[in-house]
Protein backbone atom coordinates (compact mmCIF):
# COMPACT_ATOMS: atom_id res chain seq x y z
CA UNK A 1 0.00 0.00 0.00
CA UNK A 2 1.19 3.13 -1.09
CA UNK A 3 2.83 4.99 2.19
CA UNK A 4 0.15 8.44 1.26
CA UNK A 5 -2.85 6.44 0.97
CA UNK A 6 -5.57 7.33 2.72
CA UNK A 7 -7.66 4.55 4.60
CA UNK A 8 -10.98 4.88 4.69
CA UNK A 9 -11.98 1.54 6.28
CA UNK A 10 -10.73 -2.09 7.00
CA UNK A 11 -12.41 -5.57 7.94
CA UNK A 12 -10.87 -8.36 9.17
CA UNK A 13 -12.45 -12.27 9.42
CA UNK A 14 -9.95 -15.11 10.78
CA UNK A 15 -6.89 -14.84 9.03
CA UNK A 16 -7.64 -11.94 6.57
CA UNK A 17 -8.05 -8.39 6.61
CA UNK A 18 -8.47 -6.08 3.78
CA UNK A 19 -8.28 -2.03 3.42
CA UNK A 20 -9.83 -0.20 1.60
CA UNK A 21 -8.44 3.68 0.68
CA UNK A 22 -10.81 6.89 0.00
CA UNK A 23 -9.67 6.97 -3.78
CA UNK A 24 -11.24 3.04 -3.77
CA UNK A 25 -8.49 1.06 -4.40
CA UNK A 26 -9.20 -2.32 -2.26
CA UNK A 27 -5.97 -4.25 -0.32
CA UNK A 28 -5.41 -7.38 1.25
CA UNK A 29 -3.26 -9.55 3.27
CA UNK A 30 -3.36 -12.89 5.38
CA UNK A 31 -3.87 -16.14 4.89
CA UNK A 32 -4.99 -16.89 1.44
CA UNK A 33 -5.41 -21.04 1.96
CA UNK A 34 -9.44 -20.47 0.92
CA UNK A 35 -8.23 -17.55 -1.88
CA UNK A 36 -9.82 -15.12 0.00
CA UNK A 37 -7.43 -12.52 -0.81
CA UNK A 38 -8.39 -11.70 -4.43
CA UNK A 39 -5.21 -12.69 -6.30
CA UNK A 40 -3.15 -16.11 -6.96
CA UNK A 41 -0.20 -16.16 -4.58
CA UNK A 42 1.73 -17.81 -2.30
CA UNK A 43 -0.53 -19.25 1.42
CA UNK A 44 0.50 -16.28 3.53
CA UNK A 45 0.78 -12.29 2.53
CA UNK A 46 2.43 -10.35 5.45
CA UNK A 47 1.68 -6.58 3.88
CA UNK A 48 -1.31 -5.00 2.47
CA UNK A 49 -1.39 -5.79 -1.44
CA UNK A 50 -3.99 -3.88 -4.15
CA UNK A 51 -5.72 -6.62 -5.70
CA UNK A 52 -5.64 -5.42 -9.43
CA UNK A 53 -8.71 -6.85 -10.51
CA UNK A 54 -10.68 -3.75 -9.79
CA UNK A 55 -7.61 -1.64 -11.29
CA UNK A 56 -7.66 -3.17 -14.73
CA UNK A 57 -11.77 -2.67 -14.48
CA UNK A 58 -10.89 0.43 -13.18
CA UNK A 59 -13.34 -0.15 -10.16
CA UNK A 60 -14.09 1.53 -7.17
CA UNK A 61 -14.27 -0.04 -4.15
CA UNK A 62 -17.19 1.35 -1.47
CA UNK A 63 -17.81 -1.91 0.91
CA UNK A 64 -16.74 -5.23 1.46
CA UNK A 65 -17.61 -7.81 3.68
CA UNK A 66 -15.26 -11.49 4.59
CA UNK A 67 -16.74 -14.42 5.39
CA UNK A 68 -15.71 -17.70 6.34
CA UNK A 69 -15.52 -18.98 2.81
CA UNK A 70 -16.10 -16.05 0.45
CA UNK A 71 -15.76 -11.88 0.03
CA UNK A 72 -18.11 -9.54 -1.47
CA UNK A 73 -17.42 -6.05 -2.30
CA UNK A 74 -19.45 -2.99 -3.93
CA UNK A 75 -17.43 -0.91 -6.21
CA UNK A 76 -19.02 2.99 -6.13
CA UNK A 77 -21.39 2.34 -9.28
CA UNK A 78 -22.97 -0.32 -7.27
CA UNK A 79 -21.71 -3.61 -8.91
CA UNK A 80 -21.81 -6.40 -6.89
CA UNK A 81 -18.55 -8.59 -7.05
CA UNK A 82 -17.53 -12.10 -5.29
CA UNK A 83 -14.80 -14.53 -4.84
CA UNK A 84 -13.30 -17.54 -2.54
CA UNK A 85 -15.55 -20.30 -2.37
CA UNK A 86 -18.17 -20.24 -3.97
CA UNK A 87 -22.03 -22.31 -4.33
CA UNK A 88 -23.23 -22.92 -7.60
CA UNK A 89 -26.93 -22.43 -7.34
CA UNK A 90 -27.61 -25.05 -10.41
CA UNK A 91 -25.49 -28.06 -9.18
CA UNK A 92 -24.78 -27.10 -5.59
CA UNK A 93 -21.35 -27.47 -6.00
CA UNK A 94 -18.35 -25.71 -4.35
CA UNK A 95 -16.21 -24.11 -6.86
CA UNK A 96 -12.97 -21.43 -6.03
CA UNK A 97 -12.90 -18.42 -7.69
CA UNK A 98 -9.91 -16.48 -7.02
CA UNK A 99 -10.69 -13.30 -8.54
CA UNK A 100 -13.34 -11.07 -7.91
CA UNK A 101 -16.40 -11.90 -10.39
CA UNK A 102 -19.53 -9.47 -11.01
CA UNK A 103 -22.53 -11.10 -10.03
CA UNK A 104 -24.74 -10.68 -13.01
CA UNK A 105 -27.95 -11.29 -11.12
CA UNK A 106 -27.18 -8.11 -9.02
CA UNK A 107 -25.63 -6.00 -12.19
CA UNK A 108 -28.79 -3.89 -13.24
CA UNK A 109 -30.05 -4.04 -9.37
CA UNK A 110 -31.59 -0.68 -7.99
CA UNK A 111 -31.21 -1.77 -4.38
CA UNK A 112 -29.56 -0.10 -1.58
CA UNK A 113 -26.60 -3.08 -0.13
CA UNK A 114 -25.84 -3.97 3.45
CA UNK A 115 -22.63 -6.31 2.91
CA UNK A 116 -22.09 -9.81 5.60
CA UNK A 117 -20.67 -12.86 4.89
CA UNK A 118 -20.46 -15.63 7.04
Amino acid sequence: MPQDAIVSGVVASGSVSMAITEDGGLYSWGDNKKVLLGYPSENFVSRPKQISSFVNMKTRISQVSIGTNNVVAVSTNGNVYQWGSITSENLNQKRFVVKPTLLEKLASSEVEISLACR
